[in-house]
């Protein structure tokens, strides 16, 4: 939880002061308190925005499932509580790339470190992604053979009733 918030601070903070500033006074068609990239990049202001938006929702989410009392010790709510910290985390990556994209003046040393970082990060998150799908693949099999198991078990306790009748 504590991770989550400080997510949405972090988020929170971002989306106020976006990356190079906020106009300090109307400039022909711009308003003032509106972003300048805003006006200068939009693509790039919407590239980060979105990212940001999306971290700062999913851990609100994870916060608000947290505090509202849901039991933790459930598999399907640990499940969906780390799929939304995935999407929180990875979100909060890509808003910070997109700000350094947006900030940063871009030379050949730049561009190699963004997508270094972009690419390793999803390296990562692929082998996280792979490790936890194996185990819930793991987790559904043993259920089913669980369920085959009390199945047969009782369709052998009722043959045994049957034939003692």
């Amino acid at each position: 939880m504590v991770v989550a918030t400080l997510i949405a601070a972090m988020a929170f903070q971002a989306g106020l002061s976006p990356p190079g500033g906020l106009l300090q006074q109307d400039f022909e068609e711009q308003e003032a308190g509106k972003s300048i990239i805003g006006y200068q990049e939009p693509f790039l202001y919407k590239a980060f925005w979105i990212p940001n938006t999306l971290s700062f929702v999913a851990s609100l989410s994870i916060i608000f499932l947290l505090v509202s009392g849901l039991p933790t010790k459930r598999r399907v709510v640990l499940w969906i509580l780390t799929a939304t910290m995935w999407v929180t985390i990875t979100s909060t990556t890509f808003a910070y790339l997109y700000a350094l994209n947006i900030i940063s003046p871009f030379d050949k040393g730049m561009i190699t470190v963004l997508n270094s970082s972009l690419y390793a990060w999803m390296g990562v998150l692929g082998i996280v992604f792979l490790g936890h799908t194996c185990r819930f693949v793991i987790w559904i099999i043993r259920k089913v053979r669980k369920c085959r198991k009390q199945a047969q078990a009782q369709a052998h306790d009722q043959d045994q009733a049957q034939d003692q009748v």
